[in-house]
């Protein structure tokens, strides 16, 4: 629309500051005209019900309609500026290839210092603030210009020489070359977000990842049109040069598909390498911005180079017209591209699909353009269809990447990799197998397994990678995903109606559907969903059960758009580090949570300690803490906290826990991570309320939506490899005053000698809580227990390093049970051990001593295994 406009402007300089000017405003008043929009469009897209299609029309519809003001008048300026630039005798092509770098160069930077400095320091808002200033700053000088500005009459009759070699053209010669600008803007745009999504498995799903790239696709288009204003000439009509930029973009292509299988192995080394120099994480991210900016140069240089290319050819006599036209085009391409590619193409024919399509429709506009000004001949023809065929040949036959390389999540990966080559590091990852892998619209998703091996309850051992970040598995941190369902799910009192937000490997929801309720889960990522369903065994089939619905939708705009509430909301999306994460640990979606509890309603939301440092940790707590006065601090798997908030404070009837607790299939899923009775589970509280209060106070810093702190902190603690400690030496399990449930629940019921043990023995396995709150029940071991469980307990003990302790087990057993071989073996064993430390038992103090209870092991009959027998030998043939 300006394009037509500005050529019959006398002053447009001025009509540049009325359009910034306009701009500028627009910006300012955008979030409310945003929450206007929101408020008259929610109860519509409410009554349409989440996850709809109707809904999320509407609410495309209201964001396009409010987009539509500023991107209008922005649209205007790049041909209001060429029209300025020709009126001073330089060419269309010329003009448009500078002021497309200078606008590109600029737009890159304002990528970097949004994403890497304003919005963390200043927020949302204040970053906004300062953009509009700028915007200001501009508007101001253009006007101040424009005051002196002469008036030089419309510009197609200024006669310029660069019109005369375009006089020539044809209608269809000037259409194919606008036809060339859309296509050339689709595969830019496409390729954009491919490299995003390649990038985010590759270099990490992080907001810093994102800006790096968008700012290396943005600076190559710049660095392509300073080079095409230097190297075009006035009087060329550049076909050939254009076909030749599709082609060069297409082989470089097809040589650097397979090269990107191996970057994952270089970031590794590449990480190591800093981290052992104590290089800052910004100097990590340069390096890593070079990196992305070396493979995306030639090709964004290629796009930065075609549009000046194509404006020359389309621009007559009316400047402002003709690239107002090359533009829309080339932006009707682009906005196209960037709708196909990742929602369509990438499911459709995954990322190395989707890099190939690319290379053939850049093959394809390439043999197309050279066809212009040419006559075809038969030997032309087949000539063409030969160099096509050839490449769509090579596309095919070309190696692709390895999807468990490319998915490594070596950005992650640092202290047990011990690969001295690439060849090393693809043969160590390949001990896993990969049974699925799938390259979904929003994240690519990986499912390996380990071994044949079958644990019992759990099926094969099995991990889900999202984007290269593990998020769940059935090894390790099952605890956190049978538990994050069981303590909220016990602690209330009838829990009919479960959210889960984040499927992960679904066993959170199996978990849930034990207690009889309603289970709705809300995941983001389709191809999650495909990968959980290989958890069969681990989450008790969720996805089949009658009880469970799954909503393939994003939880924010998910629970905006529902009117039902749960009685318990479990939340355990991905780390925060990972962009748009960090979105569902603000005090707004919190409030969002909290609104949607029924009353007496449960939030246990999980995050975790690794990867974090202290401050980032309060700054959560805080944040939930704002929105919920009661917070209380469980942990599950060692690093895996739980915070269970809730509007009034908790008060569980244990006897209902108990009896619940009982019932066949919540029993069954327990015992998988072994708790295995009400006092095991509520040992896993790590701090109540007033613990809470002391943890946060004094700290006012809170995340929120137009302050994202976290989005930005995260992931520099991920880089750091931080580990939030104060929360351990916080641990009132420790303490004599652990004011919690467990020592309500002592004072009220005691506990048994089994559940003692049983306490004894999760806390041994998963060795989360301070060893003070294992030893004091030592002694009450050493009184009541039988020599088997204090047999299992030395053994415990040797391996936890408690000697001390162990030490006393060893003498209590050799007083309770002195003839029984078991005994006498694993209390010589432990002599042995604490000889060699240089720490002899009081009893058994010397090797002779040891070598005695041995032999009278031997006399006894030995055990099954004849171990007494076999140390005694391994014995003498040392002392030989």
């Amino acid at each position: 629309y300006f394009g037509r406009v500005v050529d019959r402007l006398r002053r447009p300089l001025r009509f540049w500051a009325i359009l910034e000017l306009g701009i500028s405003i627009w910006a300012l008043l955008f979030s409310g005209v945003l929450d206007l929009g929101a408020r008259w469009a929610l109860p519509l897209m409410i009554s349409m019900g989440p996850a709809s299609t109707g809904a999320a029309i509407l609410g495309l519809l209201v964001s396009a309609v409010v987009l539509l003001v500023p991107t209008f008048l922005m649209g205007g300026t790049l041909p209001l500026l060429v029209r300025v630039v020709t009126q001073r005798d330089q060419a269309p092509g010329q003009a448009i290839a500078w002021l497309y770098a200078l606008n590109s160069f600029g737009a890159a930077l304002g990528v970097l210092l949004s994403g890497f400095w304003l919005i963390e320091q200043f927020g949302l808002s204040g970053a906004t603030v300062i953009a509009v200033i700028a915007n200001l700053v501009v508007a101001a000088g253009a006007y101040l210009l424009s005051r002196s500005e002469a008036d030089p009459g419309p510009v197609e009759d200024a006669g310029q020489p660069w019109e005369e070699d375009l006089a020539g053209l044809s209608a269809s010669q000037v259409r194919l070359a606008l036809i060339a600008a859309g296509l050339f803007g689709f595969v830019s745009l496409a390729l954009q977000g491919l490299w995003i999504r390649l990038f985010s498995v590759i270099l990490g799903s992080s907001t810093y990842s994102f800006s790096l790239v968008i700012a290396a696709f943005i600076a190559g288009i710049a660095a392509g049109s300073a080079v095409t204003r230097a190297l075009l000439r006035r009087y060329a009509v550049p076909y050939g040069a254009i076909a030749g930029v599709a082609l060069a973009v297409a082989l470089v292509l097809l040589v650097t598909g397979p090269v990107y299988g191996r970057i994952p192995y270089d970031i590794l080394r590449l990480k190591i390498h800093f981290q052992e120099f104590g290089y800052s994480f910004y100097s990590y991210a340069a390096i890593k911005f070079g990196l992305v900016f070396a493979f995306l140069l030639i090709p964004t240089a290629g796009f930065g180079m075609a549009l000046p290319l194509c404006a020359r050819a389309v621009v007559g006599r009316q400047v402002g017209a003709g690239t107002g036209r090359v533009f829309a085009v080339n932006t009707l391409g682009s906005v196209l591209g960037a709708a196909l590619a990742v929602p369509i193409l990438v499911p459709w024919l995954g990322l190395a699909g989707a890099f190939q399509a690319a290379t053939i429709m850049l093959t394809l506009l390439a043999l197309a353009l050279y066809s212009i000004g040419s006559t075809w001949s038969p030997r032309r023809a087949i000539g063409a269809g030969v160099f096509l065929a050839a490449t769509v040949a090579s596309v095919f036959v070309s190696p692709g990447w390895d999807p468990i390389v490319i998915s490594s999540g070596s950005f992650l990966r640092t202290e047990s990799v011990t690969a001295e080559s690439f060849q090393d590091y693809v043969s160590q990852l390949h001990e896993e197998d990969l049974i699925f892998y799938e390259d979904g619209r929003d994240a690519s998703v990986t499912v390996l397994q380990k071994g044949t091996r079958v644990v019992p309850g759990l099926g094969p051992e099995l991990s889900l990678k999202v984007n290269g970040k593990a998020d769940a598995g059935t090894r390790g941190d099952m605890l956190t995903q049978v538990g994050a369902a069981h303590v909220p799910l016990l602690l209330h009192p009838a829990p009919s109606e479960v959210l889960v937000v984040g499927l992960g490997s679904g066993v959170t929801a199996g978990s849930a559907t034990t207690h009889g309720s309603n289970v709705d889960v809300v995941e983001l990522s389709p191809a999650v969903v495909r990968g959980a369903r290989l958890f069969h065994q681990a989450n008790r089939a969720a996805l089949d059960h009658p009880r469970v619905r799954v909503y393939e939708d994003d939880a924010r705009s998910f629970l905006q758009l529902s009117d039902k509430k749960w009685d318990v909301i479990i939340s355990e999306p991905s780390n925060p580090w990972m962009a748009g994460n960090a979105g569902l640990f603000t005090r707004e979606f919190f409030d969002t949570l909290r609104d949607h509890l029924r009353e007496g309603g449960i939030l246990a939301q999980w995050f975790h300690l690794y990867e974090m440092d202290d401050a980032t940790v309060r700054l959560v707590v805080r944040t939930l803490r704002e929105s919920f006065p009661y917070v209380a601090i469980w942990e599950l798997f060692p690093n895996d906290i739980l915070m269970v908030a809730t509007l009034n404070p908790i008060s569980p009837d244990f006897e209902s826990m108990v009896q619940r607790l009982r019932q066949p299939a919540v029993a069954e899923d327990l015992a998988r991570v072994w708790v295995k009775s009400v006092p095991g589970l509520l040992s896993l509280q790590k701090m109540d309320y007033a613990n809470v209060e002391d943890y946060i106070d004094g700290f006012d810093a809170v995340n929120t939506d137009s302050y994202p702190t976290l989005e930005f902190t995260a992931p520099r603690r991920l880089y750091r490899r931080e580990s939030a400690g104060e929360l351990a030496s916080r641990d009132a399990r420790g303490s004599d005053r652990y004011r919690s449930l467990l020592g309500r629940w002592i004072q009220e019921r005691e506990l048994s000698i089994t559940e003692a043990q049983d306490l004894m023995l999760l806390h041994s396995i998963y060795r989360a809580a301070p060893n003070a709150f294992r030893m004091k029940m030592i002694p009450r071991f050493l009184r009541e227990s039988d020599s088997q469980f204090l047999t299992d307990l030395l053994t415990t003990l040797q391996f936890g390093g408690e000697w001390k302790d162990a030490d006393l087990v060893a003498n209590r057993l050799l007083e309770i049970d002195p003839d029984s071989p078991r005994t006498l073996f694993n209390v010589s064993s432990f002599a042995l051990k604490s000889i060699s430390r240089g720490e002899p038992m009081a009893s058994v103090p010397t090797v002779d001593d040891a070598v005695a209870l041995l032999q009278r092991c031997a006399a006894l009959g030995d055990d099954q295994s004849r171990s007494c027998t076999s140390l005694l030998y391994r014995l003498a043939g040392a002392t030989n």
